[in-house]
C-alpha cells in the first residue's frame, strides 16, 4: 500500500464504533489506521478495538482497490488518447498535403488557361457524421452555433468547451453523436422550466455525454439494476457484519477464559457486549430488507 496510495478516507459512519472506545482507545486505532496505510500490515489489535478496526480495514481496503482501478484506467484512457491523437494529427497532415497537391494541380491549370480562379473552402457541420475538415476548433465553434440556433442560447466556444470536445472525439465519437446529443436534449427540455438551464455546453458534453448518446434507460430495466445493486451491497454488509461478530465473539470468549475472568476487564467486555447487540440487530435488519427485496 505504501507504494501506491499515502492517504485514505474517514467515514462517518464509524462514530457509533467511537462512542463505545475511549480517548486513548481511539487514538490506538486511528494510529493502527495510518499504520496499515502505509504498511498494509494489519494491527495486532485485541479486545473491543480488534472488532472495531475489522469495517474500517475492509472498507479501506475497498477504497485502495478502487483507486487502483480508477488510476489503471485513466492511465489506459491517456495512453488511448495519445494514440488517436497521433493518428488525428497524422489523419490531418495527410489531407492537407492531398488538398495541398490538389489545390497546386487547379492553380497549374488555371495558370494554363490564363484564368484567375479563386479556391473557397467552406467548413459545414451537416449532421451526418462528417467534419468536412474541420478540427476540434472548427468543430467547436460550429456545434455552439448549431446549439445557439436550437436553444436560443448565446454560448461561446471557450477553451474548455474545446478541450472538452477534443478528447470525446479522441474516445471515438463522432460529429454525429454531438448533434444527435443537442437534438434530442433540446427536444426534451426546452420548454421545461426547470431544465432549460441545462442546454449548455458544459451540460450537454460533460460527464453524462455517453449516457445522452446511448438514450435513457428504460424505467424497469433501471429499477432491475438499482435493485440488484441494492441486493448486492446489502449482501456485503450482512458479510462484514457476520465478520466482525465472529471476532467480537472470540474476544468476550477470549476475556471469560483469561485470567480474572469477566470481572478482570469488565469495560472491555460491556463494550464488546453493546456491539454484539448491534451487530445482531443490524444482521437482522439486512435480513429482513433481503426478504423483501427477493419478493
Amino acid at each position: 500500500m505504501a507504494d501506491s496510495k499515502n492517504s485514505f478516507v474517514v467515514y462517518t459512519d464509524i462514530k457509533e464504533t467511537l462512542d463505545g472506545l475511549t480517548d486513548d482507545q481511539v487514538a490506538t486505532l486511528f494510529r493502527g489506521m495510518v499504520d496499515y496505510q502505509l504498511t498494509g500490515s494489519v494491527p495486532a489489535f485485541d479486545g473491543v478495538l480488534k472488532f472495531a478496526f475489522i469495517p474500517i480495514r475492509q472498507q479501506m481496503d475497498r477504497d485502495n482497490t478502487k483507486w487502483e482501478r480508477t488510476k489503471a484506467a485513466r492511465a489506459e484512457s491517456g495512453r488511448q488518447g495519445g494514440i488517436r491523437s497521433g493518428e488525428v494529427r497524422r489523419e490531418k497532415a495527410e489531407r492537407e498535403a492531398n488538398e495541398a497537391s490538389a489545390s497546386q494541380s487547379k492553380q497549374n491549370e488555371a495558370n494554363e488557361a490564363n484564368e484567375a480562379v479563386n479556391v473557397n473552402v467552406n467548413v459545414n457541420v451537416n449532421g451526418n457524421g462528417n467534419v468536412n475538415g474541420a478540427d476540434a476548433d472548427s468543430l467547436s465553434s460550429s456545434l455552439i452555433s448549431y446549439l445557439n440556433e436550437k436553444s436560443g442560447g448565446k454560448y461561446k466556444p471557450t477553451a474548455a468547451i474545446t478541450d472538452r470536445i477534443r478528447e470525446l472525439l479522441a474516445a471515438g465519437y463522432t460529429e454525429a453523436d454531438f448533434i444527435q446529443v443537442i437534438d434530442s436534449k433540446v427536444a426534451e427540455w426546452k420548454d421545461d422550466p426547470k431544465m432549460r438551464s441545462y442546454l449548455r455546453p458544459r451540460t450537454l458534453f460533460g460527464d453524462k455525454f455517453e449516457e445522452y448518446v446511448s438514450g435513457p434507460v428504460p424505467v424497469e430495466v433501471e429499477e432491475q439494476q438499482k435493485r440488484e445493486e441494492t441486493v448486492a451491497k446489502l449482501q456485503e454488509d450482512r458479510s462484514i457484519t457476520v465478520e466482525a461478530l465472529d471476532a467480537i465473539n472470540e474476544s468476550i470468549k477470549e476475556i471469560r477464559d483469561g485470567p480474572g475472568g469477566i470481572r478482570a476487564a469488565w469495560e472491555d467486555y460491556r463494550a464488546l457486549a453493546d456491539q454484539k447487540a448491534i451487530a445482531e440487530q443490524k444482521i437482522e435488519n439486512i435480513d429482513r430488507r433481503l426478504g423483501r427485496l427477493s419478493t
